[in-house]
């Protein structure tokens, strides 16, 4: 029978996504985890590039930065924007990492989409480019704070923001704070947001509870969503 919805999938899916690990390395993956390289990072500490079952990762001592347990964070942040009816033309990506949302979006949601992903580490950057995700992204080394002030001063808009901040696996006190939540909103003002969270050293979803009430008070529609045991997404929309 002809299957016009696989067709269609065939059509927008990449041809090229990112490198896959290779021979013995491949085959020794689905076994342990192999270590490829590490880099020292000013922001990270040491960034590890792992081959886990024929894919490549990016970790750092604590947490997963790419496509390993973060890509699952970010297929499911993504699927649920769908359903919340979120256009994909226009995204922002505060924290690109090796650009696992990036690729999910351009494979399963918007082939076309413009996509500006903001990492202010120059080696997380290097790698995105050399293993991971950067195909149809206009990656930006920038803080991501002063981008989304200067976004928000030029009346930039998106259709999409995505907020991945971290410090290692703590949220940056700048995410928490008023003006941060101010630009989102005249940034994507007839957009959707989703805020990811991590519990603290303490297990309390702490971010997660400081941002809320910031949050309801600058958008319409406000939910929550626990992604897994230590992940909880915020997602904030006008409408």
């Amino acid at each position: 029978m002809f299957d016009l919805e696989s067709l269609m999938q065939q059509q927008v899916e990449p041809k090229d996504l990112r490198k896959r690990p290779k021979g013995f390395q491949k085959w020794l993956s689905y076994l342990w985890p192999q270590r490829v390289l590490s880099k020292s990072s000013n922001y990270t500490g040491n960034l590890l590039l792992l081959a886990w079952r024929g894919k490549y990762m990016l970790d750092t001592e604590r947490v997963n930065y790419s496509f390993g347990s973060l890509h699952t964070i970010m297929e499911k942040t993504l699927a649920e924007l769908k359903v919340r009816h979120a256009l994909f033309d226009r995204v922002l990506m505060l924290g690109y990492g090796g650009g696992s949302a990036a690729e999910i979006i351009h494979q399963h949601y918007q082939r076309e989409a413009a996509i500006v992903g903001i990492e202010i580490d120059p080696v997380v950057i290097e790698l995105a480019k050399s293993y991971f995700y950067s195909k149809g992204v206009r990656i930006l080394q920038e803080n991501a704070f002063d981008y989304l002030r200067k976004a928000s001063e030029n009346s930039w808009e998106y259709d999409v923001i995505l907020v991945d901040l971290f410090i290692d696996d703590i949220v940056p006190e700048a995410v928490t704070q008023e003006d941060f939540i101010k630009q989102l909103a005249l940034v994507a003002p007839e957009g959707a947001i989703a805020i990811n969270t991590m519990k603290d050293a303490l297990g309390q979803f702490s971010s997660a509870n400081q941002l809320l009430p910031l949050v309801k008070e600058h958008f319409k529609s406000v939910s929550t969503m626990d992604v897994n045991a230590y992940n909880r997404v915020i997602f904030c929309s006008k409408f």
